[in-house]
């Protein structure tokens, strides 16, 4: 199987990891008026075509998992999921749209459809750090820093 690990420079946050068992929000690094500007392109794809695809990140505390022990890797895991399900029970819970979420294991992001009722929910609540589009990037894109891992 072959594996491609993208990173896309300065794009994604830093994050801490806290050694108790807690979920820990915490908000981006982003200015306001950056984060506007983001989520007004998302505004204008849903005004267009009814809904989008984008990647939310979780405002939980992360760290990678080679820097941390078997145990802080399992709590890490829940910490996830635990924050995963409590926003996808919520957005269920206010709004009738077919989501089609994807989640990750491993890191905290998930990817739903959503309509512009949901995005501005989403802009506002407390476990979301960010909202992006979940966009195809061709891999001959020249700009991506990229390693293929096989």
């Amino acid at each position: 199987m072959l594996l491609f690990l993208i990173t896309i420079v300065g794009a994604m946050p830093t994050y801490s990891f806290a050694m108790d068992n807690d979920i820990h929000i915490s908000k981006p690094v982003v200015s306001n008026s950056e984060k506007e500007v983001a989520l007004e392109a998302i505004r204008v794809l849903v005004n267009e075509q009814g809904y989008t695809r984008v990647i939310i990140g979780l405002a939980i505390d992360f760290k990678p998992e080679g820097e941390l022990t078997q145990k802080e890797i399992d709590e890490q895991h829940e910490a996830t999921a635990e924050t995963r399900q409590r926003l996808l029970a919520e957005i269920k819970e206010h709004f009738d749209f077919a989501l089609e979420e994807y989640f990750f294991e491993t890191i905290p992001y998930i990817t739903v459809n959503i309509n512009q009722k949901i995005l501005d929910f989403l802009a506002q609540h407390p476990l979301v750090k960010t909202i992006q589009l979940d966009e195809t990037i061709p891999l001959s894109t020249p700009s991506l820093n990229m390693e293929v891992i096989q």
